[in-house]
Order: structure tokens, then sequence, then C-alpha cells
């Protein structure tokens, strides 16, 4: 991560944060990162931070914040909702291949439903 991006996360006015409930706030801003030919929209979710927790995009007391970037038109915390059904997906996939060896299967064996004439 970009300090340029710490930087405008940790400096977003704590008016510009909207609760969108179990202490987790979103707020947005734009930049252009140095091989980008334009401008991009950063959506930032700030968790407050439990016990024991540690940040994982820099030191900060109070908070944990993730970063998301998208074009999509909605209000950030649509976006954040949007994202948030997704965001174990990639964990599961790499749970599968390392805990089951789930990485080097045929998908072809299976029977279809209906039988292999059906498709």
């Amino acid at each position: 991560m970009s300090l340029s991006i710490r930087t405008k996360c940790q400096n977003i006015a704590e008016e510009n944060w909207c609760y969108v409930g179990r202490n987790t706030h979103v707020s947005e801003f734009y930049s252009q990162l140095y091989s980008w030919t334009k401008e991009r929209r950063f959506i930032v979710v700030r968790e407050w931070k439990s016990e024991g927790a540690q940040s994982e995009l820099f030191k900060h007391i109070q908070y944990t914040y993730r970063i998301l970037t998208s074009d999509l038109r909605y209000a950030p915390e649509m976006i954040w909702r949007i994202y948030k059904k997704r965001a174990t997906v990639e964990q599961r996939i790499y749970e599968l291949k390392e805990d089951i060896g789930a990485d080097c299967f045929c998908a072809e064996k299976f029977l279809r439903p209906g039988g292999p004439d059906r498709y």
C-alpha cells in the first residue's frame, strides 16, 4: 500500500464517515496511482479494533482499515455490502487447496444432473 493512499485514509475527516453497523464505518476518496492512466475511486472501510486485533494496512490505535477500488456508481456503504458478501471466497478456495488438496481434481469426471447426454 502506497504511503499516499495510507495518508489519505488516515486523513478522512470524521464527518465524511458513514456508520453502517457493528462498529463499522465507510468513506471514499479518489486518487490516481503512478501507473494508472486515470483517477480511481477508493472505498475505505473502518472497523473498531477488537481487543488484541492487529491492523494490517497501517498502525492506527483504534481502527482496522480495508480498502476497495470500484467503478460501481453506488454509495460507499452499498459497495461495501456487495463486496463483503464475497470477501471470504478467496480464503475458502485456499483452504480447499491446502487442507484437502482440491486443486488437482478433474471436474469432468463428476456426473452431471440428468446424465451426461443432457448437456
